[in-house]
């Protein structure tokens, strides 16, 4: 590579699913360009605790190689984080988010745009780790950055009052209806009705509704963030199986279980092509069509799918998850109903010391979009 700047094109390839080439190059001998070619093919193949170690060392050696531009070293954290979130690595994606603060702030840059995309990528790596309090500070210090230097009606304002609000529609606060409101009339304004910005508002929104159990109004916002999302971007991509999967639980909440099992199964399948079979976001919609054929009496294939789902989250998450936890406590009541009370017990427990040590539980499996997690900076 001949320099830094390939270095971001080459995150954000990864990150797009286009292949990496990383060609042999006079003058590329240094041990920062080496050392970092062989941390992003270890990411381009999998990510291993060994590619853990390395990134941080390549990026330290590369730094000195390039003068120590704390701009493009903390991007390139930056992407890394990107990189680690959309392989369901959210503890990685922290990692690399706190360096990349870190570096800007050393460099005395407090009041930066990058620091604000930063500071949204650190909550939302947060966020997807259950630990919402956490998820707060970065999320206001990112809008008020964003308020200050681009005003209050930019449509990066409104991705910071979007996911501000989901943060806060997990503890069921009042404030959150109110900030999807604004992103969503900002974004209308900014992009038009049926743009990307403003359908994952209306999702967002939806879920809020959800959770407040006023199904009649949640219902119509989906099916509208669905057409739109699959007008703009295809049937086949994430944020079309978020709306999927969230209509599959709204339906499943009004006992319409057939339905609710055919938004369900097209959000697991789209998962599955996008994620494979290994991430959070697969054993979220597992666990949900669990509960779908739990209610259907279909408890063999039911208890499939929760220990399916089971094994990713301990795997992918950990044991300390509430995402894990609610998955155990639908599994131990699919036992307790199946006459296997000692192992519902133990089960339930488990549970509960797990939330016992969380904020919150992730409210009944819903998924919210996150605008727009960072991207890959150039």
């Amino acid at each position: 590579m001949n320099s830094a700047k390939d270095w971001l094109c080459v995150c954000a390839a990864f990150l797009l699913g286009m292949p990496i080439a990383l060609p042999a190059q006079e003058g590329d001998r240094d041990s920062g360009s080496n050392s970092l070619r062989e941390c992003m093919a270890g990411l381009e193949n999998h990510w291993t605790s060994q590619t853990e170690q390395k990134c941080p060392r390549a990026l330290a050696d590369l730094g000195k190689d390039l003068g120590a531009d704390p701009h493009v070293i903390a991007t390139l954290l930056n992407n890394l984080a990107v990189i680690a979130c959309a392989r369901g690595k959210y503890a990685d994606a922290e990692a690399f988010s706190r360096r990349a603060i870190a570096v800007l702030e050393e460099a005395h840059d407090r009041d930066d745009s990058d620091l604000a995309n930063f500071l949204n990528n650190l909550a939302a790596s947060y966020y997807n780790q259950g630990k919402f309090l956490d998820a707060e500070k970065p999320y206001r210090r990112a809008l008020a950055i964003r308020e200050r230097l681009l005003g209050p009606d930019h449509p990066l304002v409104a991705q910071s009052l979007n996911n501000l609000g989901a943060l806060y529609a997990t503890f069921t606060d009042e404030r959150a209806e109110p900030l999807y409101r604004r992103a969503l009339l900002i974004h209308e304004r900014a992009s038009g009705p049926e743009s990307l910005p403003v359908a994952g508002t209306l999702n967002n929104l939806a879920v809020l509704y959800l959770q407040q159990r006023k199904h009649a109004q949640a219902e119509p916002l989906l099916r509208r963030a669905l057409e739109a999302l699959e007008k703009q971007i295809g049937p086949d991509h994430s944020r079309v199986a978020t709306a999927l999967h969230n209509l599959g639980l709204a339906y499943r909440s009004r006992r319409m279980y057939a339905d609710a099992a055919q938004y369900t199964q097209r959000a697991l399948a789209t998962r599955r092509n996008v994620f494979g079979h290994q991430h959070p976001l697969v054993a979220l919609t597992l666990n949900l069509l669990g509960e779908i054929r739990h209610a259907q009496g279909a408890y063999t294939e039911a208890e499939a799918l929760y220990k399916e789902a089971l094994t990713i989250e301990e795997k992918s998450l950990g044991l300390d998850h509430p995402s894990t936890a609610h998955t155990m406590m639908n599994y131990a009541l699919l036992l307790r109903q199946t006459k296997r009370k000692p192992q519902a017990r133990a089960l339930e427990a488990q549970a509960r010391m797990i939330l016992s040590m969380k904020a919150r539980e992730n409210p009944a499996n819903w998924t919210v979009d996150l605008s727009d997690f960072g991207g890959p900076r150039k």
